[in-house]
């Protein structure tokens, strides 16, 4: 009887796109739609380093601005960003603060199981 009551993998899916359906778009969020997610971003719009406003937000603004230098964060080579943002993100990188935590315990040796072997 239980069974009957719960809804099937199909219907949970259904009425999740129903759902995303109804979500409109709104002038002060990205409409970026990833086609495999098939939905808008809906991040707040990029305010450029100049003062005007990109049509994307800071993850989608290369579509309207083709001529902007995006640079990889070195701590976390999968992050990627404008240039201008680099800086800041220095700042409040995760995986820089979380390394540096580690690094700065009494015990750590950087590459202290790292063996070379010598020709």
């Amino acid at each position: 009887i239980d069974s009957e009551l719960k809804p099937t993998c199909q219907q949970k899916r259904e009425k999740k796109q129903k759902r995303m359906k109804n979500v409109e778009v709104t002038p002060d969020k990205c409409p970026f739609m990833p086609e495999r997610k098939n939905k808008a971003c809906r991040k707040a719009l990029w305010k450029r380093p100049d003062g005007t406003k990109s049509a994307y937000c800071v993850v989608h603004a290369h579509k309207d601005t083709p001529n902007m230098e995006y640079v990889a964060c070195p701590h976390e080579p999968k992050n990627i960003m404008p240039k201008a943002f680099l800086e800041h993100h220095l700042k409040v990188c995760p995986k820089f603060m979380q390394t540096s935590k580690i690094e700065a315990q009494p015990f750590f040796k950087r590459a202290i199981n790292f063996f070379c072997q010598e020709d």
